[in-house]
């Protein structure tokens, strides 16, 4: 009787631990899911903007960035110096819109692309210990620094446009600017969209020389899309270059008339009256498209290009991410003893510390 009574003792002491621990278990992950991060998500995204704001701006403003924008301005400013307002003057200001919007093509595609590279080891170790969401990262590192890098694509068209002559009308200046930041935006993301599938560097370059080599063949300057067989139109119609290269051409062609300086069978159609409308310049070199349609293609495929960067770049970072997830709370509060006060210091010493 004795030792039947010690072994229900210790059998019920046992079931007590095993209670009292279960309890402090669920106690533990709720204070865990409680207080994962400290700082608000607004106080996240500012101390991550300063942190990459800082390297943007280095790589922006330093001796070779800034010879590079200096010559890409001047070069194509002087071969389409002053242009005047006649119909010869009309092809030459669509291959300026090419050249304009393919500038900011080629830099934000091959920029994006390399983007998440630099980052993803620092990143990576930051989500184990919980320092902040990615989501945070991502919107302060794709999407607020963005004016900072708006400053050189800024400078370059407003000189382009005034030195060109593209359109006499400030308003036209004003919409062919939001096109560029557009435009830049969408090929950036693009290239984001590479560099968050973790593809190696040598794969995202032929990739990218692929996509942008067919951009430019079918973007209506190296050939007439109304000799192209009707089967394989849908390569133009799809083409997104060749959506903004229309826009930016109804932008500078917009209520504006050009003289006819040629008359018979080697003038352009339209110029029966010694006047080609912005209408007529248009239908002339078969670049007529609707804006309202231009506009929502080049939206549509940057939301969908963000989304699917942000899905990859999440998936590819899935272990540091569980990582947190999974850590205990005495973990994390190591962790956060040991960055001091929910400070964590990157590798980088020039870096901003992030709050937790």
């Amino acid at each position: 009787d004795d030792l039947r009574a010690v072994v229900d003792k210790q059998a019920a002491l046992m079931s007590d631990l095993g209670t009292i621990s279960k309890t402090r278990s669920a106690n533990d992950s709720q204070h865990s899911a409680s207080f994962r991060y400290n700082a608000p998500f607004g106080r996240q995204l500012v101390l991550l903007l300063q942190r990459h704001g800082k390297h943007v701006a280095r790589g922006m403003f330093d001796k070779q960035s800034i010879i590079l924008n200096v010559g890409i301005t001047v070069i194509p400013c002087s071969l389409w110096l002053q242009l005047d307002y006649t119909d010869a003057d009309v092809p030459s200001r669509f291959t300026a819109c090419i050249w304009a919007m393919g500038t900011w093509l080629f830099f934000p595609i091959f920029g994006g692309m390399t983007l998440f590279l630099a980052d993803r080891p620092m990143v990576s170790k930051e989500l184990k210990v919980g320092c902040y969401p990615l989501s945070a990262y991502y919107v302060a590192r794709t999407l607020l620094t963005l004016p900072l890098e708006f400053v050189w694509p800024t400078l370059w068209i407003t000189c382009f446009f005034w030195a060109t002559r593209l359109s006499p009308s400030p308003i036209a200046y004003i919409l062919v600017l939001l096109l560029v930041y557009l435009n830049y935006t969408v090929f950036q993301s693009v290239g984001l969209l590479m560099s968050a599938s973790n593809m190696p560097l040598s794969r995202a370059n032929t990739v990218s020389l692929l996509l942008i080599t067919y951009l430019f063949a079918w973007s209506g300057l190296m050939m007439d899309m109304s000799r192209v067989p009707g089967w394989l139109h849908w390569a133009s119609d799809g083409n997104i270059y060749a959506v903004s290269i229309s826009l930016m051409f109804r932008i500078i062609t917009e209520d504006v008339d050009y003289t006819c300086s040629r008359n018979g069978s080697g003038s352009p159609e339209g110029c029966s009256d010694g006047v080609l409308t912005s209408t007529e310049a248009r239908r002339w070199l078969g670049v007529d498209r609707s804006p309202l349609l231009c506009v929502l293609s080049l939206v549509l495929l940057l939301v969908l290009c963000r989304l699917l960067s942000f899905a990859l770049l999440r998936y590819s970072l899935r272990d540091a991410i569980d990582g947190v997830r999974c850590a205990c709370p005495q973990q994390q509060a190591k962790g956060s003893e040991s960055i001091g006060n929910g400070h964590i210091k990157s590798e980088d010493a020039d870096v901003q510390e992030c709050v937790l």
